[in-house]
């Protein structure tokens, strides 16, 4: 293969994942939204609130029903037709704005919109390093692995007790393991894409794995945020 040949093979390959990865941007998007209409409503409505988030069985139940829906979509999503899979992670995405509606009721709204705008900014920069960086960051995964884990951990203590010492622990924790998995999921998507089999239905589907995957990113960097620069109301 010539040079010419050569560099023109990378511009194809270029601007065939730029065009995947704008689908996984949009379908991120689209899944943001419905969680922040479902939010809204939710948190603007009397009667919601008591159903939802008064009645602990069916918020606990819509927790434990997200974390269901991302498993299944995690480990089936190359068994399942794109349009169910990209079902369950819109379905997905409305439930967590369900259970999400607590924070609009516990925060001010000029302090989520802040903290909202502070998330997408270091998103985006994150985003940007895992697109153009040249280092491999496969290494990284195994630490931010254990700082997640780290996380959990004490974030069910601090439930359990009640206590809100760990929060800003957490809170700084949260934003650079996230911030971190953004730059290694964007690099991930680059790579599943570089050795993919074109034309694939899994190509499809990935797409929607990888909005699931940066949706997750973006949202648990607000959430960490939250804990360090939200105002109580």
């Amino acid at each position: 293969m010539g040079i010419n040949a050569y560099n023109q093979y990378e511009l194809d390959q270029q601007g065939e994942f730029n065009h995947f990865l704008s689908k996984v941007f949009i379908w991120m998007f689209v899944g943001l939204s419905l969680t922040g209409i479902a939010a809204f409503s939710v948190a603007t409505n009397e009667m919601l609130i008591k159903a939802i988030i008064l009645n602990r069985g069916i918020f606990y139940g819509l927790l434990f029903g997200e974390l269901a829906l991302v498993m299944f979509l995690s480990f089936r999503v190359h068994k399942l037709s794109f349009g169910v899979a990209l079902g369950i992670f819109l379905l997905y995405s409305m439930l967590n704005g369900l259970t999400l509606s607590v924070i609009l009721l516990r925060y001010t709204g000029q302090s989520v919109a802040m903290v909202f705008g502070g998330a997408a900014l270091i998103f985006g920069a994150m985003a940007i390093y895992g697109f153009v960086t040249k280092t491999n960051l496969e290494p990284f995964r195994a630490l931010l692995m254990m700082g997640l884990f780290g996380i959990i951990i004490m974030s069910v203590i601090s439930m359990f007790t009640r206590s809100a010492a760990f929060n800003p622990i957490i809170g700084f924790a949260g934003v650079a393991i996230f911030s971190g998995l953004t730059a290694y999921d964007i690099q991930k998507l680059k790579k599943y894409h570089k050795n993919r089999v074109k034309g694939s239905q899994g190509d499809s589907n990935m797409a929607v794995v990888g909005a699931l995957m940066l949706y997750l990113d973006f949202i648990n960097i607000f959430l960490s945020l939250l804990r360090i620069m939200g105002n109580r109301r």
